[in-house]
């Protein structure tokens, strides 16, 4: 019953679609008109440059675009919003594990490339035995006989304490060594860099997991999650409540990052995404309807 519903949900905002489609041929110019004036107007350069796309919020979940979402302009006069960028479809989200990347780990610089170094526990320093107290010096002449320190004494460096009663390390068990943490134990690490070459080398970064040193695992972004209808042959996605615009790259802004949401126009539109095939990329994708509202700087 369920999937029943949702395929009757979606008929029905296919068929909204398609409505408001021969409403606008009626009342206004078709979309490949707005759309061909649109890229006129782009061409000219007759456009400011709000920023990149980091992420869109729709009722049917985020889309996220990461470092590489497409320019969003808004062009003069009108305002209107226009996508700078062909449709490449929605990158994988990526996310880092906690496992060492594969292709760029060379031997670890913390410990002796087996996964050990000297112990660092409390009041061990490598020595095997964790101190746990202090007595006067038993040298001639020190604190013990005289009950005040010798500055000349060898035995306690002039100090008047030396080590009284010890114990056995917990955290190395007496061995002098514990597992390398940086490492955890497996005397690799990666660098983040080409083949292992040193983090702080001029090296470029390792295309496996860009720089960060760990295995990364990706979760596809579907584009047909986020369908709505079709409208004059082109897939509508959204609509779109919610942007984060990355302003710094095209605009002087003090943070990078900025929100802003999206209000519906002065017919009532709410924001969209339209593509022709979005199966396919390399073509032109278009933003239609809505109104940016303020630009929160977080």
């Amino acid at each position: 019953m369920a999937s029943a519903g949702t395929a009757q949900m979606e008929r029905k905002s296919t068929g909204q679609a398609q409505r408001a489609s021969s409403r606008s041929k009626s009342k206004v110019e078709s979309l490949a008109k707005i759309f061909a004036r649109r890229d006129a107007a782009v061409k000219r350069g007759e456009f400011d440059l709000l920023g990149r796309i980091y992420l869109v919020r729709t009722e049917r979940g985020d889309i996220d675009f990461g470092k590489d979402g497409p320019f969003l302009a808004k062009l003069d006069p009108g305002g209107e919003l226009a996508l700078m960028n062909e449709w490449k479809g929605f990158p994988d989200i990526v996310t880092a594990t906690h496992e060492l990347c594969p292709d760029c780990q060379a031997k670890c610089l913390s410990c002796d490339g087996e996964g050990h170094r000297l112990c660092m526990g409390l009041n061990c320093g490598g020595a095997g035995r964790m101190i746990l107290g202090y007595e006067q010096c038993p040298a001639p002449g020190c604190a013990r006989e005289t009950g005040k320190a010798n500055r000349g004494c060898e035995q306690c460096e002039g100090s008047g304490k030396v080590v009284g009663q010890t114990a056995e390390c917990p955290s190395c068990k007496g061995t002098k060594k514990q597992s390398c943490p940086l490492c955890r134990g497996t005397g690799r690490m990666s660098t983040g860099r080409k083949d292992g070459a040193p983090s702080d080398s001029n090296a470029p970064y390792c295309a496996s997991c860009n720089g960060i040193g760990r295995k990364l695992e990706r979760e596809p972004q579907a584009w047909n999650d986020y369908v709505l209808g079709t409208m004059e042959g082109f897939t509508v996605l959204g609509p779109i409540h919610e942007i984060l615009l990355r302003a710094d790259v095209c605009r002087d802004a003090k943070q990078s990052i900025e929100l802003a949401s999206i209000l519906p126009d002065a017919d009532g539109n709410l924001g969209a995404l339209l593509v022709k095939k979005p199966e396919t990329t390399g073509q032109p994708w278009y933003w239609l309807g809505g109104e940016l509202g303020n630009l929160t700087r977080l």
